[in-house]
């Protein structure tokens, strides 16, 4: 009924329009293009050849060949290029790792010579404190800095005259019990107890803030005394303690290098250079002197700060009368 038949209702073999009783094919003058005729009930599209066919009976009994109907399906989209997208995220990390280590690299750069010149203000302040005495206002301590106390024939050749022994050297002298001679070094990176002592010194003056440079000068002294062994009467007596305290440590240490934080018996230089550090990091203005310019011998070392438009020297010795 509806035009389409099965391969069931094709004519009975002989019939016209039977596929047995097809003769030779021939073109019709009026055939469209593409299209060839068998018997005059039958023709088949050269087109469609290779694909399935459909059988239609028309009106008059012909049975006609055409493609069977396709089935819509939509256009195949574009599959991803996995391997492309594989190589554009694998080049985009190793840009991206390459970028961080130059990052490094650049950083890494950056400190060096930022220690490189850290290590060379340390050692012109402690050439100029070994050599002059002295160390101004405008001389800020800093790490890598050191002191030397006593002549070391050690390391006399290795050692340019008129220039304070290398601390590298100086690392590999060692002392019997009872020698003063000694080196004391600064260098808050790796001496946690200098470092409790400066947070300390940093809330003491914080809390007298208010009262001005005197009493914050004032109360970095109390903190550099309590640091150090409390007051004494007479230098001597502070003395024994420190030369006792000095033998532990450069004993410990197999080194006459001992670090300033370590000691907890200090004597008066190792007090004044205590004092000049701190007062450097909290912007108290400090300068350092030793021996006849602080009023005294060579083991005698004295802070002075400016309060006011005046200059005092900072008692860190005995109590005040």
């Amino acid at each position: 009924a509806n035009g389409v038949a099965s391969t069931s209702a094709l004519p009975p073999a002989g019939r016209p329009g039977s596929m047995q009783a097809a003769v030779p094919v021939t073109s019709a003058p009026s055939a469209p293009p593409g299209v060839v005729y068998g018997p005059p009930a039958m023709y088949i599209s050269q087109q469609a050849l290779n694909q399935p066919m459909a059988q239609y009976i028309l009106p008059n009994g012909a049975v006609v060949l055409r493609p069977a109907p396709i089935p819509y399906a939509p256009p195949l989209q574009p599959q991803p290029d996995w391997e492309m997208q594989l190589a554009l995220a694998q080049s985009a990390q190793e840009h991206a790792a390459q970028e961080r280590m130059r990052q490094q690299r650049q950083q890494e750069a950056v400190q060096a010579q930022q220690r490189k010149q850290a290590q060379l203000q340390a050692q012109q302040l402690s050439q100029k404190w070994w050599k002059t005495t002295c160390l101004e206002y405008s001389d800020h301590l800093c790490d890598g800095f050191y002191e030397v106390f006593g002549d070391f024939p050690e390391v006399e050749e290795m050692t340019d005259k008129g220039r304070v022994p290398a601390l590298s050297a100086l690392k590999m002298v060692k002392t019997l019990e009872g020698d003063p001679r000694e080196v004391v070094v600064v260098d808050l990176t790796s001496d946690s107890a200098l470092c409790t002592v400066s947070a300390k010194a940093a809330d003491a003056t914080a809390a007298v803030a208010s009262k001005g440079a005197a009493a914050r000068a004032e109360a970095l002294a109390q903190v550099v005394v309590g640091a150090l062994g409390g007051w004494f009467e007479d230098a001597d007596t502070l003395n024994q303690f420190w030369r006792s305290e000095s033998d532990r440590e450069k004993h410990a240490r197999s080194s006459v290098v001992i670090a300033l934080g370590s000691l907890k018996y200090g004597a008066a230089r190792h007090r004044a250079l205590l004092y000049k550090l701190l007062a450097d990091s909290l912007n108290i203005k400090c300068q350092l002197k030793r021996g006849e310019a602080a009023g005294g011998g060579e083991d005698l070392s004295c802070p002075f700060v400016h309060v006011e438009g005046k200059e005092y020297a900072v008692n860190l010795l005995s109590p005040a009368p």
